[in-house]
């Protein structure tokens, strides 16, 4: 099936992900970086603690930027 040149031009693009996923997937990311805290440190693992730590104060990072406009 051949289709003409101007019939591609008229497609939308995709959309990126809006305000309120990215906000979603930083509060579901903050709840799972403490529950791999608290393991990480029941279960004496270093690494975990360090990812688990981390997604945590990334997940603080953003929602702080986002709440003051920045995102």
């Amino acid at each position: 099936m051949r289709y003409r040149i101007e019939e591609f031009g008229s497609q939308v693009p995709p959309q990126h992900a809006g305000d309120d996923s990215m906000l979603f997937a930083v509060v579901i990311g903050f709840f799972i970086g403490i529950a791999l805290t608290y393991l990480a440190v029941r279960g004496k693992q270093r690494w975990l603690l360090f990812w688990g730590g981390g997604l945590v104060l990334v997940s603080i990072v953003y929602f702080v930027a986002f709440a003051m406009g920045y995102t």
